[in-house]
């Protein structure tokens, strides 16, 4: 129903903003979830699997655990190791796309495990792409200066939502509603006007 009834006000005008689409919270997240992107060349080879697992929520503050195998493993089940760690403030992200005509920055830290140290290790605060292409923070549906109207359409079988950055930069499908609702399902990257890679959430 509420696809339906946002896919066809997206197609007459811009969504109002009484329906906002959904967005992560601390609340949306619990100890031990975890998700799983596969990364594809354009030509569908397989590239990277990546993935997100919380282990830690702290009032607002959620942190990640990720994981990664490349080339012929990508696909496979996913190691156990661990080669970031990535701190979100899910406050800081939503109060950043509050007002839809002047989004604010924010960062997140991100953390590397170093070897000879044998703990885990502060890299700095960070561009929140590693977070934001993955979870959605912008609740706003309507066009603003910076992307066009939200798009609504089905991706890997779900009800996606999608906006284009006017910049040019890829911006992921998120699932509309569900256990899963403002989680990326897929994203595509292009240079130049080309398709380079692909992601698509697994689970």
């Amino acid at each position: 129903m509420l696809f339906s009834f946002l896919l066809s006000t997206a197609l007459a005008a811009p969504v109002p903003a009484t329906n906002p689409l959904p967005t992560v919270t601390a609340s949306s997240f619990r100890i031990g979830q975890e998700w799983i992107w596969d990364y594809s060349e354009a030509s569908g080879a397989p590239y990277s699997s990546e993935r997100y697992r919380v282990i830690a929520i702290r009032g607002n503050i959620v942190e990640f655990e990720m994981a990664s195998t490349y080339g012929n493993a990508a696909g496979e089940p996913i190691p156990e190791t661990p080669h970031h760690r990535l701190i979100a403030d899910l406050a800081r992200c939503l109060k950043a796309h509050a007002n839809p005509a002047s989004p604010q920055p924010w960062s997140i830290e991100l953390l590397y495990w170093d070897q000879k140290q044998a703990k885990w290790i502060s890299g700095g605060i960070q561009h929140p792409l590693a977070f934001e292409e993955k979870f959605n923070c912008d609740p706003h549906a309507r066009s603003t200066p910076y992307r066009d109207p939200v798009q609504l359409d089905q991706k890997q079988g779900v009800d996606a939502f999608h906006s284009r950055s006017r910049n040019g930069q890829d911006r992921s499908w998120y699932e509309l509603d569900g256990t899963n609702a403002a989680v990326a399902v897929e994203k595509e990257f292009h240079q130049q006007g080309r398709l380079t890679y692909r992601f698509i959430r697994r689970r």
